[in-house]
């Protein structure tokens, strides 16, 4: 929710890799634009920025309203940062 600069985070994971817990996510059907790197999770801010300041500002596949998605491959090390990550953009 983004009232006033504020919005909620959520972190979750895939509940086909044997998680379970009290609270469930859905994410909305639709089309997700995938952004995937095998950097370190230290570079997160910065590929943030990035599509939202470079690719949102492009024709074609606009941002639109939905979760914005984290996914941790399960070659990524909570310990170490390494094995990369995705970013999913809910687009219209």
């Amino acid at each position: 929710t983004d009232t006033a600069g504020e919005f909620d985070y959520l972190c979750g994971v895939d509940l086909a890799q044997g998680g379970s817990g009290p609270d469930v996510m859905t994410l909305p059907a639709g089309r997700y634009a995938r952004f995937a790197t095998k950097a370190h999770i230290s570079t997160m801010s910065a590929a943030w920025e990035e599509i939202f300041d470079y690719w949102a500002q492009q024709p074609g596949l606009p941002h639109a309203p939905g979760p914005q998605t984290e996914f941790y491959p399960v070659e990524f090390d909570g310990q170490t940062g390494e094995g990369g990550y995705e970013i999913w953009i809910k687009v219209a």
